[in-house]
């Protein structure tokens, strides 16, 4: 019937596809943060990762699972399509579908990349629209499909402002897994896999009253609530009452903090207090974020709570007391807040179970200054941590950390005192420490930004605050800050420094070429030559102005700073030109920097480089794929090899490390073929297994051959 109610399931390339949506007049923002566009992100990856392998056919993706995405009510009137709930995700997911082009373009697959064109805009009587057609958001979205800059204007609505920093997460955040050989599959999995229900409405009204009935009516209990309900039915009947208050309570001040900050405080409570993080822990992490309420009632009793009097006392010391904890730790990954530094940081990189690990060492009966240095110590651990793999191409993500996480959160479980915590993790540090050994050609690639810029923003922050002037770490670590390159994109002006373009561009985004100014700055003179530009960088942060020679007159603070910090040699300026050997010495100046930011002794784990063990370095372990260092385990590749890929007639060699990496000609080290060829060959996606041969003596090989015959023989033996 026309006016009847109507839910299908519908794929993304059918949600898209010859489809015109507009928003209902009622519903004009979109609100997605940084942090709902990132869960959907590595939502996403988690779920296609899960089913994808190497050795798999393309047509194989059929038969992938399904991920459900949730639903979306509209109405239809006139041949469009208003949205009256689901904008936020398709919105994303439309913009996603940009990203992805993109990367399929650079790929060399015009005819995949044509099919998502035509889910992105449509023609109709010779005009193009987007699927989504909304007038304001056309400049943006035409400036994302042709790769090109865009600054929101400065009087921009809050929906272009925060689509735009939705773009950008996507645009810096895209899984490096994704951009290789895996981003053909992700593409057919994300058309054809990925699905929502939509919900059609006869009308705008009905789609109002749909809308207000799924989200403000006769809504289910949720995990929350029933573990609420189990806890306090078997807890002493007479604080019944009063815990329930304090339950509640707690519970709505995480929810005005974060509406999922309650639910994230029990996962962090029982993953870091309860769960058995040795035996069968996947199984366990995933019960528990999926339905944490049912994993206590299948665990009451190893969590100790046997008496009506234990289940009282876990709700108003285990929940209550370290609820408040939680949400003081909440609203530091939020802001900086003084002596808690490193939980913002960590929450800016993506490092999502800082408070699982935080949790297993944190009593309830810990004084707030206890809590304080453990949170800082076990933060400051992990962003160390981090940034040192960073450096050493050993990590691209967060999330590469959950595995550490999990091996240490029993270990940490032990502690009482911030000593002890500091006592566990000091050993982990010495394991892997190498003061940055990798920095000399550490550089800007095609899935680093953000890393580079994270990197730049905390030397640039500790400099500023080194010379008594404000900390903008906030500001540094957001879109309004740019990488600024010293060397413009003029391969001539600098002929007579480097041989080949090859060379230009290694040189141009090694982190010492590099520097973090505003937006409006950064347009205006980037492609200056050094000689003007530096007159600019004198009013800028002093790691800016240093590059010129009158901010060394009569600047005392910036002598002592510079004494005090071992780094007067380091900074060299010149009003006339940068060349390699200042790229050189400043990509020094900056290493040192890193060592005095990251040092593990002036961050509280005194004497971690003591340990007699030997230097591990960690390996990312694809669970998904096959590794550089699985073919050198197996004797299919050795450190030392020599391996070469041809992009557009020119041969870009390489050298395989002992652990897997690759170490490009240049100078540059990589983790996997394919960021290695996307590096060399300048584009953001490669696939580096098709790319790359191995020199031996009967000539070259192609890697993916040695690879198949790996996975062959591991077919038999498994």
């Amino acid at each position: 019937m026309a006016d009847s109610i109507d839910g299908r399931g519908e794929a993304v390339r059918q949600l898209f596809f010859d489809r015109r949506y507009r928003l209902d007049p009622y519903q004009r923002e979109f609100t997605w943060q940084r942090a709902q566009v990132l869960q959907l992100l590595h939502d996403l990856r988690r779920r296609f990762l899960a089913a994808w392998r190497t050795d798999h056919a393309r047509d194989q993706v059929s038969g992938y699972p399904q991920y459900f995405l949730g639903p979306y009510v509209y109405y239809q009137e006139g041949g469009i399509t208003y949205l009256v709930d689901g904008q936020q995700r398709l919105t994303t997911l439309h913009l996603l579908l940009l990203r992805v082009r993109r990367l399929l373009e650079d790929h060399g697959q015009g005819d995949d990349a044509a099919e998502l064109s035509t889910l992105i805009r449509r023609r109709e009587y010779g005009k193009n629209a987007y699927t989504i057609d909304i007038a304001e958001r056309e400049p943006l979205l035409d400036a994302l499909a042709k790769g090109a800059p865009f600054l929101p204007a400065n009087d921009a609505s809050p929906s272009v402002r925060a689509l735009h920093s939705a773009a950008v997460t996507l645009d810096e955040e895209f899984p490096s897994e994704l951009k290789g050989e895996a981003l053909l599959y992700f593409h057919d999995w994300l058309l054809r896999r990925v699905c929502l229900v939509g919900i059609r409405a006869p009308g705008r009204d009905q789609g109002w009253e749909i809308f207000e009935t799924m989200n403000d009516r006769g809504v289910r209990a949720g995990p929350i609530d029933l573990l609420k309900t189990f806890l306090l039915a078997r807890s002493v009947e007479a604080q019944r009452q009063d815990l329930d208050a304090s339950w509640r309570g707690v519970v709505s001040k995480l929810s005005i903090l974060d509406g999922a900050g309650a639910s994230d405080f029990v996962k962090a409570l029982l993953i870091g207090r309860y769960a058995d993080a040795v035996r069968d822990d996947r199984d366990d992490r995933s019960w528990i974020n999926g339905a944490f309420h049912e994993w206590v009632r299948e665990n009451h009793e190893r969590m100790g709570l046997r008496k009506s009097s234990d289940f009282a006392t876990f709700v108003a010391r285990d929940f209550v007391q370290l609820g408040k904890v939680f949400g003081d730790l909440l609203s530091a990954t939020r802001r900086p807040v003084e002596g808690l530094e490193p939980l913002f940081y960590n929450a800016v990189n993506g490092i999502d179970l800082q408070m699982h690990l935080i949790f297993a060492a944190l009593l309830p009966q810990d004084e707030p200054d206890v809590v304080a240095e453990k949170a800082r110590l076990i933060a400051a651990f992990l962003d160390l941590l981090f940034v040192h793999r960073l450096i050493s191409a050993h990590a691209q993500h967060g999330s590469d950390l959950n595995d550490d996480i999990h091996r240490l959160i029993p270990l940490l479980r032990a502690c009482v005192t911030p000593q002890e915590v500091a006592n566990v993790l000091a050993p982990e540090i010495a394991k892997e420490w190498n003061g940055f050994e990798d920095f000399a050609a550490y550089s800007l690639g095609p899935s680093n930004r953000r890393h580079v810029r994270y990197i730049l923003a905390r030397m640039t922050a500790f400099t500023e605050k080194g010379l008594k002037r404000p900390n903008l770490i906030d500001a540094y670590l957001n879109e309004p800050y740019q990488i600024e390159h010293i060397w413009a994109v003029h391969f001539d002006r600098y002929s007579d420094q480097v041989k080949t373009e090859d060379e230009f561009h290694s040189w141009r985004n090694r982190l010492g070429a590099l520097l973090l100014l505003p937006p409006s700055d950064n347009a205006s003179y980037s492609d200056d030559p050094y000689r003007k530009k530096v007159s600019y960088y004198r009013n800028q942060h002093v790691l800016a102005a240093s590059l010129h020679p009158e901010t060394h007159l009569k600047n005392r603070p910036l002598k002592t700073f510079l004494t005090k910090h071992g780094l007067s040699d380091l900074v060299q300026s010149s009003a006339d030109d940068f060349v390699v050997s200042d790229i050189r010495l400043r990509q020094q100046l900056y290493q040192r920097l890193c060592q005095i930011i990251w040092d593990p002794e002036r961050l509280g784990f005194t004497g971690h480089a003591t340990t007699t063990a030997p230097r591990q370095r960690p390996r990312t372990r694809a669970r998904y794929n096959v590794t550089f260092a699985e073919l050198i385990e197996h004797d299919l590749l050795v450190g030392g090899d020599r391996i070469v890929g041809r992009h557009k007639g020119v041969d870009h060699w390489a050298t395989v490390l002992e652990d897997g990496r690759i170490k490009v000609d240049t100078g540059e080290i990589y983790n996997s073929p394919s960021m290695a060829a996307a590096a060399v060959a300048r584009r953001q996606s490669y696939n580096g297994w098709d790319f790359w041969r191995v020199q031996a003596r009967d000539g070259l090989t192609p890697i993916k051959e040695l690879r198949s015959w790996y996975l062959r023989v591991r077919r038999v033996e498994g």
